[in-house]
């Protein structure tokens, strides 16, 4: 959400998406997400497919490799 916040006050979509850590086509896809289908458009449905969300503990989060 931050990184379309940044499109929208006037950012680029490179410098949104660097900002944010993702690339551009990411954030690109995100977008036309977002015009089609508003907030709910960013959620992760994983009944689509895909990979389901990971969940860290913090000890992972926070350990090195």
């Amino acid at each position: 959400m931050l990184a379309i916040a940044l499109v929208l006050e006037g950012a680029s979509r490179d410098d949104a998406a660097r900002a944010c850590g993702m690339d551009r086509q990411t954030l690109r896809d995100r977008v036309h997400r977002f015009n089609g289908q508003g907030l709910a458009g960013l959620s992760n449905d994983t009944t689509k497919g895909g990979r389901p969300p990971q969940h860290w503990s913090c000890q992972q989060s926070t350990s090195k490799p």
